[in-house]
Parts: C-alpha cells; sequence; structure tokens
C-alpha cells in the first residue's frame, strides 16, 4: 500500500503543478482578444444604432400618412355628398386642418350596372412653407340613381336581366 499512496502522492503533486503552470500563464486577455471584442462591439453598436433611426422614420412616415388619410376623409365627404353629377365635376376647393388648403376634381362614368358610377377623385393639397404639392388620385364606386338618366337605367336594367337569364339558363343543372 505504501508504494501506491506514494505513486498517488507523485501524481497529485504533479498535477498541482501542472494546474499551476496553466494558469499562472492566463492571468489577463491577449491583446488580440480584446481587439476581436472590440470590434464585435462597435458593429453591434452600428447596427442597432441603424435599427432605431429606421423605427423613428418609421414612425414619422406613419404620423404623416395618417394625416394624410384624415385629409382625404374630410375631402371624401365633399365628393361623398355632392347632390347632383353637375355639382360633382364642378370640383371644388376646401381649407383643410394640417396640409393647408385643397382643390379637387372628379369624374364620373357610368358602370354597367344601373345608377352605379366609378368616381374618379384628384385632390391636390397645395404645399405650405415652400413644399411641394401633394397631388393624391382615388376611384371610388357609388350608387347614385339620382344621377342616372331614366332611359339609361332601364337599358342597363334590361342587360342585367338578359344576362342573368342566361347564365341561369347556362349553368342550369341536367
Amino acid at each position: 500500500m505504501d508504494g501506491g499512496g506514494a505513486a498517488f502522492g507523485r501524481w497529485s503533486g504533479s498535477l498541482a503543478k501542472l494546474m499551476k503552470m496553466i494558469f499562472s500563464y492566463r492571468v489577463a486577455f491577449t491583446l488580440l482578444e480584446v481587439l476581436l471584442a472590440l470590434a464585435l462591439f462597435a458593429i453591434s453598436v452600428v447596427v442597432l444604432s441603424a435599427s432605431f433611426v429606421n423605427v423613428l422614420f418609421s414612425i414619422e412616415a406613419v404620423k404623416v400618412d395618417h394625416a394624410l388619410e384624415q385629409e382625404m376623409t374630410f375631402v371624401r365627404t365633399f365628393v361623398l355628398t355632392a347632390p347632383d353629377l353637375e355639382t360633382l365635376e364642378d370640383g371644388g376647393e376646401v381649407s383643410t386642418g394640417g396640409l393647408g388648403f385643397a382643390r379637387w376634381e372628379a369624374i364620373a362614368e357610368p358602370t354597367e350596372v344601373a345608377d352605379l358610377f366609378k368616381v374618379f377623385i384628384k385632390v391636390i393639397f397645395e404645399g405650405q412653407n415652400d413644399e411641394q404639392d401633394r397631388i393624391i388620385e382615388q376611384s371610388l364606386l357609388l350608387l347614385r340613381p339620382s344621377w342616372s338618366d331614366p332611359l339609361d337605367r332601364e337599358k342597363l336594367r334590361e342587360v342585367t336581366r338578359e344576362r342573368l337569364v342566361e347564365d341561369h339558363l347556362r349553368n342550369r343543372p341536367l
């Protein structure tokens, strides 16, 4: 047993010396490790900063689009409440809250459905403080029986009836 204990003592002593030797050389980081850590930190700061700036620009764009949509809704109310076709096609001017002065023009075209009109709206927001004018174009489908000519309405209804009958006969099960 003495021989085994002595061998163990020699191994444990040399293991302790080996561990001491390994850890004595690793007291601090090397210059390469410090430079690599700084480079990774710099890259991450640049990426996060760019992301933050993009988020700020996106928030500002959403605010501007929201204000523009509110102004367009305001102008659309004038178009939707036009009592007759002539008044609609004359256009109009309105002072808006946030974007200044707006002029609108509209053209209404009848569709293949009786009393249904496709209305093309062009709204020009005149720029404030040397800003450039903004032009927004939209199209709407409006059901306006008062705008239709009674003879044209009856012709369109007859064409629609004929088309529905043909579709029904074509798709009728045997």
